[in-house]
């Protein structure tokens, strides 16, 4: 039996992408996987290709910029996050993005304004529900976030 592709998370991404190397969710997993490891070069084609891939699917630009944050590259994420807000109000996700955009800037009070507008628009969001939940922990809201959680 060969299990080396299972060895740890960054082996299962990378066995995924060479999988399906078209898919931008296995690129943008295998990169953010690599900046969680702060092997910023290893992952900087990964999360610096999807967005133009799909200049419009928002999830991709936002993971790209908490990618360039914590890199340290702050123009670049602030730039890298904005580009899905231009979409506008329109497009469905956008409340959620503009949210997830903020908080990678440590704009907490508009984070939360977008995420509780997006959880109004789309009780259904997950992400919104986990983002906004932990957010307000991370302020010290305990009892407040729990019901996000």
């Amino acid at each position: 039996m060969r299990f080396s592709p299972w060895r740890d998370s960054v082996s299962i991404l990378r066995r995924g992408f060479e999988r399906a190397p078209d898919s931008v969710h296995a690129l943008t997993n295998l990169g953010l996987e690599l900046v969680e490891r702060e092997r910023f070069d290893e992952g900087s084609p990964c999360w610096r290709a999807p967005p133009s891939q799909c200049p419009l699917y928002s999830n991709v630009h936002v993971s790209s910029g908490y990618a360039y944050a914590k890199a340290g590259r702050l123009a670049e994420a602030r730039a890298a996050t904005r580009r899905p807000c231009r979409c506008g109000p329109t497009t469905p996700s956008w409340p959620w993005s503009w949210a997830a955009c903020s908080r990678n800037w440590a704009s907490t009070t508009d984070a939360e304004t977008r995420f509780r507008e997006a959880l109004r628009r789309d009780p259904e969001l997950a992400n919104a529900w986990l983002f906004l939940g932990t957010l307000l922990q991370h302020q010290g809201r305990v009892a407040e976030a729990e019901p996000f959680l």
